[in-house]
C-alpha cells in the first residue's frame, strides 16, 4: 500500500468527488475508473448511472491516463484527476482504431513522419501511440540500443509535444 492519495472529480450531473485514500503498486488507471464508477453508481443510481466503458480518467489539462497505467508511476500524492466522458476526450470521427496502433508502430518509425492518418488520429488515439512508442524507447535504451530509443522517443514526440515526460 501507497499512502498516496488521490482525489477524483466528476463534473457531470449530479457532481461527485471521490477520495481515493491509498493505492497499491499494482493499481491501475482502470482499477480507479472501476472503482470509481462503482461508487457514484452505488450513490446516485437511482437518479442517473455511469458506464464505465463511456469514461477516461484525465489530469487537470485533460490529457488522458491509459487503462492499463500504474497509477503509483504516474500520480502525485493528493493530486486531483477527472473522470471525463470519452466524447470530450478524443474524437470521433474517421480516425485509427486504437487495435490498429500496435499493428502500425514499426511502420510509424520506419517513416520517419507523420502520414495523413496520423493526424486525423485523436488526441487520446496520439497519447497512446506516444506512451507506447515512449515504452519501447525506454525497452531499447535498457538494451544499450541508443539510436533506436532516439527514433522512437522523436516519433513520441511528434505524436504528442505536450506530454514529453
Amino acid at each position: 500500500m501507497s499512502n498516496k492519495r488521490l482525489y477524483l472529480h466528476y463534473e457531470g450531473k449530479p457532481d461527485y468527488t471521490l477520495l481515493i485514500k491509498s493505492v497499491t503498486e499494482n493499481d491501475t488507471f482502470k482499477d480507479l475508473l472501476k472503482r470509481f464508477v462503482e461508487t457514484y453508481n452505488q450513490k446516485f443510481g437511482q437518479h442517473t448511472t455511469l458506464k464505465f466503458s463511456d469514461f477516461a480518467i484525465v489530469n487537470e489539462r485533460r490529457k488522458p491516463f491509459q487503462n492499463h497505467v500504474k497509477v503509483i508511476e504516474n500520480a502525485n500524492d493528493r493530486e486531483d484527476l477527472y473522470v471525463a466522458p470519452l466524447n470530450s476526450v478524443q474524437k470521433t470521427s474517421n480516425t485509427t482504431p486504437s487495435s490498429q496502433i500496435n499493428q502500425e508502430t514499426e511502420n510509424h518509425v520506419q517513416r520517419g513522419q507523420i502520414n495523413q492518418n496520423e493526424a486525423k488520429m485523436s488526441s487520446f488515439e496520439n497519447a497512446q501511440l506516444a506512451e507506447q512508442l515512449k515504452n519501447e524507447g525506454n525497452a531499447l535504451l535498457k538494451n544499450n540500443l541508443l539510436k533506436e530509443a532516439i527514433v522512437r522517443y522523436s516519433k513520441a514526440i511528434q505524436l504528442d509535444s505536450e506530454n514529453v515526460t
